[in-house]
């Protein structure tokens, strides 16, 4: 965890944030929290409904849990955008924070024994000038004393993924990246 000396200021609404995170309390309180999610996929079920989506029963995926604090819906979409897109390391602070403070209390939540960053292409790396990936796992890595395995890299400059639907984000990823724990 950081150490700030002076209080922050809201990246949302701009006002003094009253403490050393750069988000407001009531900021923070109106954020999409993901209140019932997939236990495998994360993504949003109503409340009252299973534990697991239809699609992940139907076409169960090849991992099986993913923990998530939002739904990926405003602001949090254009936070995670003004982070990775933009270069907004405050914004990247700021969920990084709020990952390692609220994702352990979340029901069902597991402290993984590794942490993995999703590698960049080197092309995109030199573009982007830094992995949004590495700097939220190196945070959560410090504060939870967890190991980082570097070991995963992209192999194939692959194309963005936000213009793709979800069948054509799976395919785009094929082969796309390698391990070599040797």
């Amino acid at each position: 965890m950081e150490i700030s000396w002076l209080p922050g200021k809201c990246l949302l609404c701009d006002s003094p944030s009253g403490r050393p995170m750069d988000l407001c309390m009531e900021c923070e309180s109106d954020l999409p929290w993901l209140i019932n999610g997939c236990n495998v996929c994360a993504l949003p079920l109503p409340t009252g409904a299973g534990s697991i989506c239809g699609p992940c029963l139907t076409r169960p995926p090849s991992f099986s849990r993913t923990n998530a604090i939002f739904e990926y819906v405003w602001p949090v979409d254009q936070m995670i955008k003004r982070f990775k897109n933009h270069g907004n390391l405050a914004m990247g602070r700021v969920l990084s924070e709020l990952l390692v403070t609220k994702l352990p209390g979340y029901p069902g939540t597991q402290r993984p024994d590794t942490l993995i960053p999703v590698p960049l292409h080197a092309r995109k790396a030199r573009k982007r000038g830094f992995n949004q990936s590495m700097e939220i796992t190196s945070r959560l890595s410090k504060a939870w004393e967890i190991p980082i395995d570097r070991h995963c890299r992209r192999v194939h400059n692959t194309e963005e993924q936000k213009q793709l639907d979800i069948n054509e984000r799976f395919k785009n990823m094929r082969g796309g990246f390698s391990s070599n724990t040797l």
